[in-house]
């Protein structure tokens, strides 16, 4: 059984700097743009808030983000920490990313893009500094189908004065374009060798129905099955469930691990997630943890409440509370954690946002700016939740510009199911783009 502190940062707390991040995971509408944010963390030494990571941000005239700048705050001194720079092509790719460390040359990045007639990323070089110097370090290469589909991912890294080899992904299609299977390959002794391979496979209205996780076996030369995951909808195709196993090496068969089900209020909102763990010796699920989220009268989430079984009741872990203001924005992200000790709720860590009017809002507003707002943000679960305002459509990519998935949304929350490794995706639909961060 899982750690149940670690449940509680994996569910509750997450990165808050990424969190900070997803600055447009916001029910707004439009008038306002991001400006800084502050994160603090409540002292049980001292019993007040110290202050510890803020940023700041700046927008080119076209009203993307063009600069970040982070602070720390060691002794409730504020120290600059690094700065992120971005310059965007005239369709609004980014094509140039410096992230400058502060206080190390060594940790600063640099992104260089470049994209092919469809605006698709085909190239990604990274560099690193070295004596005061940009250094090549790696490049990305993403080559497409006939359908503009991804057909290869090749990484390499820069070595001795060449580019070398080092991973590739394949992936492959069904007859609707849809993405059916991913390999990952390992380049050793000059070849391609196996590593991982998953595959998916869709029900009668396209979603996904099963996500099995392989890998390579060097012995007999040929994948094997390590996890998977099987999924429910109901009749408004969201998520209602999703079963984890693992595959039995002993027995040849595929034994549960996991349960999660899911149910939605009268608004269509999701309400609660239940989670399971399969008792093996006495064949039968046991009640684990339970995540009740409430909504304010728009439809806004105010409330998320983590709780965890102890014999026949649910006892608090953790609880968050979100404020917003007269535009939708959140304003405050407000997380305590239960103490078991003196039976009461105990601060625990503070997210403050802070907004200015955005100069483009006119023109947002004859377009309809989309409302979007994405939970649990960050999230370990492959299930992301999406509440729009309207029906549209939505694609999926990664922070190499590779749309990894793509669907229609409609009003109340819709359920992603996003097969990806850890990291950070944008979700784009109508004209609006969030962050959503898998842990």
């Amino acid at each position: 059984m899982k750690n149940k502190f670690t449940l509680v940062a994996t569910l509750l707390l997450g990165s808050f700097y990424a969190n900070a991040q997803i600055s447009h995971n916001t029910y707004g509408d439009g008038s306002l743009r991001l400006l800084s944010d502050r994160y603090r963390e409540w002292s049980t030494q001292t019993f007040e808030w110290d202050d510890s990571d803020s940023s700041a941000y700046s927008y080119n005239a076209q009203g993307m983000e063009s600069e970040k700048r982070r602070f720390f705050s060691p002794a409730n001194v504020w120290n600059y920490a690094n700065r992120k720079t971005q310059t965007y092509t005239p369709t609004g790719k980014i094509l140039l990313l410096i992230d400058s460390n502060f206080a190390s040359a060594a940790g600063s990045k640099r992104n260089e893009y470049a994209y092919n007639a469809n605006d698709q990323e085909t190239l990604l070089t990274t560099y690193r500094v070295s004596s005061g110097n940009w250094i090549l370090e790696a490049r990305f290469q993403t080559n497409y189908t006939a359908f503009d589909s991804i057909n290869v991912y090749l990484t390499q890294l820069y070595q001795n004065n060449v580019w070398e080899n080092a991973s590739r992904e394949r992936y492959a299609y069904n007859a609707q374009n849809r993405d059916t299977s991913r390999t990952y390959e390992i380049w050793n002794n000059n070849q391609w060798k196996g590593y991982t391979r998953q595959i998916e496979t869709l029900n009668g209205n396209g979603s996904v129905a099963s996500v099995t996780n392989q890998t390579y076996d060097t012995l007999s030369a040929s994948y094997k099955n390590y996890s998977q995951f099987t999924y429910l909808y109901d009749a408004n195709n969201r998520v209602i469930s999703y079963t984890l196993k693992f595959w039995d090496i002993a027995n040849n068969l595929w034994a549960n691990s996991s349960l999660s089900s899911f149910s939605y209020d009268a608004n269509g909102n999701l309400e609660q997630t239940l989670t399971e763990e399969w008792d093996a010796a006495n064949l039968e699920w046991d009640l684990y943890n339970l995540i009740t989220n409430t909504y304010d009268a728009g439809n806004k989430l105010t409330n998320f409440l983590l709780q965890t079984r102890n014999g026949s009741s649910w006892v608090n872990l953790a609880r968050r509370s979100y404020t917003y203001n007269s535009q939708g924005y959140m304003t405050n992200d407000f997380q305590e954690r239960w103490d078991a000790n003196t039976l009461a709720w105990a601060n625990y860590q503070d997210m403050a946002y802070y907004y200015e009017p955005n100069p483009l809002f006119n023109s947002i507003a004859e377009t309809e700016k989309t409302k979007l707002f994405v939970y649990p943000n960050p999230s370990t679960s492959p299930v992301t939740f999406v509440n729009a305002d309207k029906n549209l459509p939505y694609a999926v990519y990664d922070m190499q510009g590779r749309m990894i998935q793509e669907g229609n949304l409609q009003p109340g929350t819709n359920s992603i199911v996003l097969n990806e490794a850890k990291g950070i995706y944008l979700l784009k639909a109508g004209n609006s783009t969030t962050m959503i961060v898998r842990e």
